[in-house]
């Protein structure tokens, strides 16, 4: 696991634990909460360190597990009166501590049935907080980029060609650059994947040829040395060694995050080049594996009109619309014809070279609406078929705990009681499989973004406010699949003396 997916996943379960600690009293709070998180934090970062993400799991695990008991043996004592309505209120709170204790003894009991419940339970919160996480990532927030309302994609639309949809070529990119005014900024890029050889193993890396000021636009910042200079984005020259950027995962994993490797050369595919900087974790552009940049390094000069295979990304100009910058685009198609008069005539005549302009986020995101508001949709059927089966699994334990109910109302315990307790067990299930699916949460989004048909910049680590929606969604389902089977031993009547 890459260092930064490693702080993601700490902050994650931290974040988490603070929601567990609201179980304690507030004083309990203010006196130990803080130490408690640095205990946490700490014993986490280790787990990680030592055994990956299954330590981690398995120390949140434990955490939930301490809670549920030691939370409601906090409140038995509460600093203060022990008279009038805070006495009162801590037999309430007594009370319900001996329910979680004896939902734990009861539970550990029945191994088998607890093991299905709470990894049938966590199943569906696992895989419906990692949706979530990806539908919070994607659709409800912005591009993880500066003023993202005021970038589009340029491209252009070649019918005669056959080309209902195409990037940009040298000619293209250099002259909207030139004379577009509706565009502050346009940037290309082209991608390829190359052989790496560096302190590490060799592998494989995605790479972006990146044009001049597109990093810093879409907010590109270094954590070890610095971005490209101007002069490093001139045409290619054999005589001058090229510099390249990693990226801070790349960083990590070949060369140990150590600062010595700017100024270091690398070898990609077996030609030198030189390392000037590495970005701050979390930036992807065009896409999240992309690990090395390179100056794309244009020459006017000798810049072909065809050829569609540059991305682009571009700054609107502030108040112009794309509509706006599309329009002037295609105006400036004469100017193309005129300054690349070898070019095909298919280009400059009818059904020939067409801008297309659109939204970054439209580009990025548009295909992603329908894809995940479809994947919300299964993950919730799978989230109720996980309790529809958490019921039946409890509704086939009741019958099987005939006998103990109907002593124990016999005896005289209350149908409230016995309601509550049993809803108390099926709340300790509900946590404890809503602590294992947030475990699987981490390894489910990624594998569900990596199905996706198409590339996010970014990758998708569930933050605090995914994981506190998980766990109010535990209570939720544990209460949801508890209510049945407990109204259900609730209304039994007593078996008859001598049955």
């Amino acid at each position: 696991m890459s260092t930064s997916n490693e702080r993601a996943a700490t902050r994650a379960a931290v974040a988490l634990f603070r929601v567990m600690l609201l179980a304690y009293p507030p004083r309990f709070r203010r006196r130990h909460g803080n130490e408690m998180v640095r205990v946490f934090r700490d014993r986490a970062r280790r787990r990680l360190l030592v055994h990956g993400r299954a330590g981690l799991l398995r120390h949140l695990a434990g955490a939930v597990a301490d809670v549920a008991v030691t939370a409601p043996a906090e409140w038995l004592h509460p600093i203060g009166a022990r008279e009038g309505p805070g006495a009162r209120r801590g037999s309430r709170l007594a009370r319900f501590g001996r329910e979680v204790r004896w939902a734990g003894r009861s539970l550990r009991r029945s191994p088998a049935f607890t093991g299905v419940a709470v990894v049938t339970v966590a199943l569906g919160i696992g895989a419906t907080t990692a949706i979530f996480t990806l539908v919070d990532g994607i659709l409800l927030r912005s591009l993880p980029y500066p003023d993202p309302d005021r970038l589009v994609v340029v491209k252009h639309a070649v019918p005669a060609l056959d080309l209902p949809e195409a990037g940009l070529s040298e000619g293209t990119y250099l002259h909207y650059r030139e004379h577009a005014r509706s565009l502050e900024r346009i940037g290309a890029y082209l991608e390829n994947v190359v052989n790496l050889a560096g302190d590490g193993t060799p592998e494989r890396v995605q790479v972006a040829l990146v044009s001049s000021g597109l990093l810093e636009m879409l907010g590109a910042r270094p954590a070890v040395g610095r971005l490209f200079t101007e002069e490093e984005q001139a045409p290619f020259d054999p005589e001058v060694m090229v510099s390249v950027v990693l990226s801070h995962d790349l960083w990590v994993r070949q060369y140990g995050g150590d600062p010595a490797v700017v100024g270091r050369t690398v070898e990609l595919n077996a030609a030198p080049k030189r390392v000037v900087g590495v970005l701050e974790a979390g930036f992807g552009f065009p896409g999240p594996a992309t690990a090395v940049w390179y100056p794309l390094g244009l020459d006017p000069s000798s810049a072909a009109v065809d050829g569609f295979y540059f991305g682009s990304v571009a700054r609107l100009a502030p108040g112009v619309a794309p509509a706006d910058a599309e329009r002037e685009l295609r105006a400036l198609v004469p100017g193309l014809a005129e300054a690349h008069p070898d070019a095909a005539p298919a280009l400059f005549g009818e059904g020939g070279l067409t801008p297309l302009v659109r939204t970054l986020e439209d580009e990025v995101v548009g295909e992603a609406r329908p894809v995940l508001w479809i994947l919300m949709g299964s993950v919730t059927l799978v989230l109720l078929v996980a309790c529809a089966n958490v019921v039946n699994l409890m509704l086939v334990r009741a019958e099987h705990r005939r006998r103990e109910v109907a002593l124990r109302l016999a005896l005289g315990a209350g149908r409230g009681r016995l309601l509550r307790q049993l809803l108390v067990e099926s709340l300790v299930l509900g946590l404890a499989g809503g602590a294992l699916g947030v475990g699987l949460a981490f390894a489910f989004s990624d594998a569900a973004a990596a199905l996706l048909p198409f590339r996010f910049p970014g990758g998708f680590t569930p933050d605090g406010c995914v994981l506190a929606g998980a766990a109010a969604l535990s209570v939720l389902t544990a209460v949801a699949a508890g209510l049945l089977p407990a109204a259900h031993v609730a209304r039994r009547e007593p078996e008859p003396s001598g049955s």
